[in-house]
C-alpha cells in the first residue's frame, strides 16, 4: 500500500521553527481544504498527513488520473 510521502496530492511546506531545523509538513491536497472554528476564526486548511500514512486515494507521483490522456 502506498504512503503519503510518496502520493502526488501530498505537498510538502517547510515550516520555520525559528531554529533552522529543517522541519517539513506534508499536506494533503486531494481534497479541497476543510474549515478549522478556532474560537470564531474560521480558517481553511488543507490535512496535514505524516509521511507513513495511508489512504484508499494513494496515487503515485506521476501516475495518471483517471480520465486524463
Amino acid at each position: 500500500m502506498g504512503k503519503c510521502k510518496d502520493c502526488q496530492f501530498v505537498f510538502a511546506e517547510a515550516v520555520d521553527l525559528g531554529t533552522n531545523s529543517g522541519y517539513v509538513r506534508n499536506r494533503c491536497r486531494r481534497y479541497p481544504p476543510v474549515m478549522v472554528d478556532n474560537g470564531g476564526d474560521g480558517n481553511f486548511f488543507f490535512p496535514v498527513v505524516a509521511d507513513d500514512d495511508w489512504c484508499g486515494e494513494f496515487r503515485g507521483k506521476g501516475q495518471q488520473q483517471h480520465g486524463s490522456r
